[in-house]
């Protein structure tokens, strides 16, 4: 006789069934990702995964929400971690790419995925807000404290598709050679950086962040 679980105990077992979703996501490939492949690697029945999610879509949902609070939470810790805008929106960036490197199945699911805006779930919309706002926090006071040329909105879209473009171009294969991608990367940053960053305003605020630049 089955016995029902509570509240608490589905949403720990909901996380449990997520949590091997994305193990199975990074190690076998998106199209590897279905509820009985789910059900299979948790060593449950395969009639069990649709207790907890209607098909691969709604679980995939759930995966973003999961990915996103994560990510979030990395943010918020970052912000406590580091006193200034600019360390902050500086780390925010590192902590974006090691995670697309670390990540690059659940990176283009959460970041590039092949839906508009509009078909987006709303609660992964809610997340993304969320995550979204908290980025812009330091972006918009580095702003107004002069040490940013261009305000959030703006700014964070050309930095994204910037990180993005380069990748795809190094998942794709095209930036291949021995050490090429390491080398755009750091040429990124710098070309980048002459071009949002007041540097005079900055390294008169905090002359150790600029200190050699």
């Amino acid at each position: 006789m089955s016995r029902t679980l509570s509240e608490e105990q589905r949403a720990r077992k909901k996380a449990e069934l997520v949590a091997v979703a994305i193990e199975i996501l990074e190690t076998e490939g998106f199209n590897a990702l279905t509820l009985r492949r789910l059900a299979a690697k948790a060593g449950i029945s395969r009639t069990t995964p649709y207790l907890y999610f209607k098909d691969k879509a709604d679980l995939l949902v759930a995966v973003c929400v999961n990915t996103f609070r994560f990510l979030t939470e990395q943010c918020r810790t970052i912000i406590e971690d580091n006193p200034t805008p600019v360390q902050q929106v500086t780390a925010f960036g590192e902590n974006y790419l090691k995670f697309a490197l670390k990540n690059p199945v659940l990176y283009q699911l959460t970041f590039a995925p092949e839906t508009t805006r509009e078909e987006v779930a709303p609660e992964v919309m809610e997340v993304v807000e969320e995550y979204n706002t908290l980025l812009a926090v330091p972006m918009q006071q580095a702003y107004d404290a002069g040490h940013f040329l261009y305000p959030p909105d703006r700014l964070n879209a050309v930095l994204w598709a910037a990180l993005h473009g380069m990748l795809s171009l190094h998942w794709s294969g095209h930036l291949a050679e021995e050490d090429q991608f390491d080398q755009i990367l750091a040429d990124m940053r710098n070309i980048l950086a002459f071009g949002f960053i007041n540097r005079d305003k900055v390294r008169e605020d905090y002359p150790d962040l600029m200190s050699g630049n």
